[in-house]
Parts: C-alpha cells; structure tokens; sequence
C-alpha cells in the first residue's frame, strides 16, 4: 500500500497538486504584502498632510519706537519654550519679520541698539497668521550690564580719593 501524507490526501481531495497547492500560498502572500504595502503608503501620507498642515502658521512681528516710529533692523529671537528651539531674524525697512512655525508656546525677544530689549509670549493657534506688535523704549546700553567700561577723572593721579565711572557708550556716564 502506498502512504500519502494529510496534505497530498487533501490536495488530491480537491483535484489539486502541490504545485498548485503553493503557487496559491504565494499568491496569498504577494497580495497580503500589497495590502500592507498600501496601507504604508496611506498612513505615510496622511502623517505629512498633518505635518504640513501644522507648519502653515504665520507670526508677524511688528516692532515700532515709544512714538510709533518703525525699527529697521531689530533683531528678533523667536523660541519654542516647551523644546527650546531659536529661529533669528531682522526686521526689515517697515520694521516687520515673518517666521513661518508650527502652533505652541512661543518667547518672543526683540533687541537693538539704542533700545531697551523687549520680551513677550504668544501662544500661536492653527490661525494661518497671527501679528504681534512690540514695543521698544529708548535707553538699551549695547554693553551688557555691569558696563564694564571704568575711567578715572582726568589729571589726577590715582588715589583713595578719585571715584572711578562706568561709562555706556549710548547713556553716558553711570
């Protein structure tokens, strides 16, 4: 008597070889990596469609003097608080900057010469655009406090008695 295997017994049941047997496993296994191909390919695009759309936010910066008078060249520091991450720019002659940004928590800084430096937080939505007006007041040293300039009067030889001055080259004498 001749033995067969549970399979062979099956597939003669059916009026089907093993060759034909695994070329329709295959088939299967093509047509599961397809579906799993594709649903790749759907969730990869659906997750940039997101990502785009989150980048479409717009913050203007407006920075204008005490008199409403605009400030060319001010330099902005734009960073995300919750990861610390900085983008600087310049405003230009209308004294305004774009910065293109993902919605969340921002630290706006604003600083030049002559000018006190101005900071503020904007919680920026999925608006589109969203402008900030900033302020600067007159009276920013662009050396960092202590000034670390010191002169003594003139003419005299130093002693206990000469006080020394700190001098900022745009407020004077300290």
């Amino acid at each position: 008597m001749f033995l067969k295997s549970r399979s062979q017994h099956m597939s003669d049941a059916d009026g089907l070889g093993c060759a034909d047997v695994e070329r329709a496993q295959g088939t299967a296994r093509l047509y599961q990596w397809k579906v799993v191909l594709v649903l790749s390919v759907v969730v990869a695009v659906f997750l940039a469609a997101r990502v785009l759309a989150e980048s479409q936010v717009e913050l203007k910066v407006d920075a204008r003097d005490e008199s409403g008078a605009v400030i060319p060249g001010a330099k902005i520091i734009v960073t995300k608080v919750l990861e610390n991450q900085s983008v600087t720019a310049e405003t230009g002659s209308a004294g305004t900057v774009s910065f293109h940004l993902t919605a969340g928590l921002y630290e706006l800084s604003v600083s030049m010469n002559g000018f006190k430096t101005a900071t503020k937080q904007v919680d920026l939505k999925d608006t589109g655009e969203q402008t900030v007006a900033i302020v600067l007041r007159v009276g920013g040293c662009p050396i960092p406090d202590p000034c670390p300039v010191v002169l003594e009067k003139e003419n005299q030889p130093p002693n206990s008695a000469n006080k020394a001055y700190a001098v900022c080259p745009r407020k004077g004498l300290l």
